[in-house]
């Protein structure tokens, strides 16, 4: 009885302070991220598929022969408007690698604005959910995700979600002038960095993973929370 009534206490914690709204929005954001991230393998298995290499060598080898041909051909020079030219002529009826790989980075920061939403600030309502406390909720998930994740590794989890609140305060829902580096060259030139290419560090298997040990321990620790009731 005395080791029922321990349990009982450590998960009723969390189950006061999470209201059964704020608990479902919780729950959503998580399998919609592994909803995603499964798409995204789908892109990466059809990207690196024969009946893709082969379409890819094709296209190459006719662009390569538009190129040669092109009455302002300048050996050495690529020009955006031969590529514009090129796309118009042979429009392609599948997706191409470039287009694969851009759809997987704009897939993985939707994943991670949604991911934010577990830890970010968020309003609640009157009656079933309560509102999303940033500081809060991040030191409460930190507790949930105990039961998903090994010690050793809930440093770099920590790690993970400052990276994932900072990508997506300054670069994907915000435009932030230091994080996207802009800089004049000079009157007629410009560069900045592209978010596509910040988004791109996130490595997707230790998303993956983290998501994996959130979703056990989210639903173990209020699974055992209605044991007990």
């Amino acid at each position: 009885m005395r080791k029922k009534e321990a349990r009982h206490t450590n998960t009723n914690s969390a189950k006061n302070t999470l209201s059964d709204g704020r608990r479902g929005l919780i729950n959503s954001a998580i399998y919609e991220c592994i909803t995603i991230i499964n798409l995204i393998r789908r892109f990466e298995y059809v990207s690196k598929s024969e009946i893709m290499s082969n379409y890819s060598e094709a296209d190459s080898r006719r662009f390569k022969d538009f190129l040669d041909n092109h009455p302002q051909k300048q050996p050495g020079i690529l020009k955006t408007s031969q590529i514009f030219e090129y796309k118009k002529l042979f429009p392609s009826d599948v997706l191409e690698p470039a287009e694969l790989s851009l759809s997987q980075s704009y897939l993985k920061s939707l994943a991670l604005v949604i991911f934010c939403q577990i830890f970010h600030s968020g309003y609640g309502d009157d009656k079933y959910t309560r509102k999303n406390d940033r500081n809060k909720n991040r030191s409460e998930m930190n507790k949930i995700i105990q039961e998903g994740l090994s010690r050793e590794h809930a440093d770099n989890f920590s790690a993970f979600v400052d990276r994932a609140l900072q990508l997506r305060d300054t670069m994907i829902a915000h435009a932030d002038g230091k994080a996207f580096q802009y800089k004049v060259v000079n009157p007629a030139v410009a560069s900045h960095r592209m978010m596509i290419a910040a988004v791109d560090e996130i490595d997707i298997d230790e998303f993956s993973s983290y998501l994996d040990a959130i979703r056990v321990g989210y639903a173990n620790t209020y699974r055992s929370s209605t044991d007990t009731d």
